[in-house]
């Protein structure tokens, strides 16, 4: 069980972050292949989102978040990044290092997790395919 909502507590706050850096970039991109990209990003970072919280708040937990203070400074940064270097090349750059700190955080955790809950353990695969996938869409814009 503790390792359950370990892992559902990591899916969340990974698909929080993709959310959140998806959702900045789309705020700022004029780019509309681009942003044709990074929406079914995010729904997919929504959706993955939802159902690990779902599953999280079913045992009586609630999920995880981001903590603020890591989120305000990944906020920051973006901002910077972004104001000195509007390209398409640059925010997709950022994306792949992201979703590539993702995957090898997912990644541990899934080959760590000893618990048995299949669906948890699938969305984890999930997020993670998700973010392999971000990494070699991303690569098109560089």
């Amino acid at each position: 069980m503790k390792q359950d909502i370990e892992l559902l507590n990591v899916i969340s706050q990974n698909s929080e972050r993709g959310k959140d850096g998806v959702s900045h970039l789309l705020k700022i991109s004029n780019n509309t292949n681009f942003n044709t990209v990074l929406e079914r990003r995010l729904k997919e970072y929504e959706n993955i989102y939802n159902t690990a919280s779902n599953l999280c708040r079913k045992d009586g937990n609630e999920p995880a978040s981001v903590n603020p203070i890591a989120k305000m400074t990944s906020y920051v940064t973006t901002q910077i990044k972004s104001m000195a270097d509007h390209s398409i090349s640059n925010m997709a750059e950022m994306l792949i290092q992201e979703s590539t700190t993702a995957v090898t955080d997912i990644t541990k955790q899934v080959n760590d997790y000893c618990g048995s809950n299949q669906k948890i353990l699938g969305l984890a695969k999930q997020l993670l395919s998700t973010e392999q996938t971000n990494i070699e869409e991303m690569k098109k814009f560089l």
